[in-house]
């Protein structure tokens, strides 16, 4: 978008007539992009709705060093007659423990109108902070969670501490 707004964008609107009325690239950060996703979201709502989903988790630090959450929703949905896995958020945090990750997490869930009720399984790394996570929102909630952990995690931390 920000193309809109430079050289590439300055050659369009000079030699391309259909261009002399192409939006800025604010305005279309701030009025189109807007737009198209809450469009998206509201797909994806319709199509979430009576269906349990699974949530895949993971933090990472962005280019920055900034830890950040993001929270994938995995569900079947019965109008494609195909799985989904969606990126529904990326939460910044200061520190990650399991408050944060849960907190990111119930987020993501309740922007597509789903509480952990309606989630069947939690994939995660292995990291202890994701295990107290899973266990908390199970005692807290009354409900029963599958908890993934990937073993590609666990095979990096292994070796890790033997080197």
């Amino acid at each position: 978008m920000h193309q809109a707004d430079g050289p590439l964008g300055d050659f369009a609107r000079k030699y391309c007539k259909a261009t002399k009325t192409m939006p800025t690239g604010q305005r279309l950060r701030l009025k189109y992009l807007k737009e198209a996703f809450d469009k998206d979201m509201e797909k994806i709502r319709d199509d979430m709705r009576d269906v349990k989903v699974s949530v895949i988790v993971d933090e990472s630090p962005d280019i920055t060093g900034v830890p950040t959450i993001n929270p994938l929703l995995c569900y079947y949905s019965q109008k494609n007659v195909k799985k989904h896995v969606v990126l529904v958020d990326v939460d910044m945090v200061n520190a990650s423990n399991s408050y944060t990750v849960a907190s990111a997490v119930s987020k993501a869930l309740l922007t597509v109108g789903k509480t952990w009720k309606d989630v069947v399984a939690v994939a995660t790394d292995s990291a202890e902070y994701m295990r107290k996570m899973v266990r908390e929102i199970c005692q807290a909630e009354g409900i029963q969670i599958l908890h993934v952990k990937d073993i590609a995690h666990l095979i990096h931390v292994s070796v890790d501490h033997a080197i």
